[in-house]
């Protein structure tokens, strides 16, 4: 495709080099930047919002998302317990200060990290068994109360046979889960589209007409790398369908950022050409 082609469809193509970026506000002798002690202080919302001591699990990774104005925001984690070896994803809400207590939003159906014993009983020809692993967190808020976790989410699949050998396949999806503020209840776990072998780098964020979006990268069973959109309007349960942002190519990791009038982009980087090339989407 041609720069004409590229430019009419509203894509805008980037090409980065180190030689031509430059670090700080340039300038004199001090940097040109602000002076540390000219910087404002972290609101106090932010030193109140680590979640309570979580006993027997390991927890990560940890994220958080505060709205343009600071009043409403949403912490979220991934924690295994490490005698069942169960994975959940946990969210804390923050509004105007203070934090509800831990919900859990990830999938119902959660199943174990810890592989079960591929010895079969008497009599079975078979033993399935199905590991799963939620990670990559990607948070968003609102001014409005809005509040959106997104996640990646595979399932490893292992069959047994008593006549020997196994069989394993894998599969990842997208996951969300938003935050009803009028109902003041979290809508659902909602897998985003058909799953592919890898989903990657989820990236969350809300506009200011309340329409959500997320992005990540997918990998089919074919190994052809793909960028993918879902969006959905405010108030609404439903996500449309995965659009693909691009053809394929050795893909970096996408990210979305919203303005509160509307205008909005995704990015993500491609090194398949033998240089890296980073593409600016404007939302349409």
């Amino acid at each position: 495709m041609d720069d004409g082609k590229r430019l009419s469809a509203g894509l805008l193509i980037l090409t980065a080099s180190l030689a031509t970026v430059s670090c700080g506000g340039g300038g004199g002798g001090d940097g040109g930047g602000s002076s540390p002690t000219s910087a404002k202080p972290m609101a106090s919302v932010l030193l109140a919002v680590e979640p309570e001591a979580r006993l027997n699990v390991d927890v990560n990774p940890v994220r958080i998302a505060l709205d343009p104005t600071g009043e409403y925001g949403l912490l979220g984690w991934v924690e295994v317990d490490r005698t069942s070896g169960q994975p959940a994803v946990f969210v804390q809400s923050i509004s105007r200060g203070t934090r509800s207590t831990s919900t859990r939003v990830g999938p119902a159906t959660g199943l174990s990290l810890v592989q079960p014993s591929p010895i079969l009983n008497p009599g079975e020809t078979s033993k399935t068994t199905t590991t799963a692993i939620d990670s990559e967190l990607a948070l968003a808020a609102d001014a409005s109360g809005n509040l959106l976790v997104a996640w990646a989410r595979t399932d490893t699949t292992v069959t047994t046979y008593s006549l020997g050998g196994q069989s394993t396949s894998v599969s990842a999806s997208a996951w969300a889960n938003a935050f009803d503020p009028v109902t003041q209840t979290w809508r659902g776990a909602v897998k985003l589209g058909d799953p592919g072998t890898s989903v990657s780098r989820p990236s969350a964020a809300i506009g200011g007409d309340g329409k959500a979006f997320v992005v990540w990268r997918q990998t089919s069973s074919g190994g052809t790398s793909t960028i993918r959109r879902v969006e959905k309007n405010g108030g609404s349960t439903a996500w449309s369908a995965p659009a693909i942002e691009n053809q394929t190519g050795n893909l970096g990791a996408p990210s979305i950022a919203l303005g509160g009038d509307g205008s909005g982009y995704i990015v993500w980087s491609d090194s398949s050409a033998g240089g890296g090339t980073v593409y600016l989407r404007p939302r349409q």
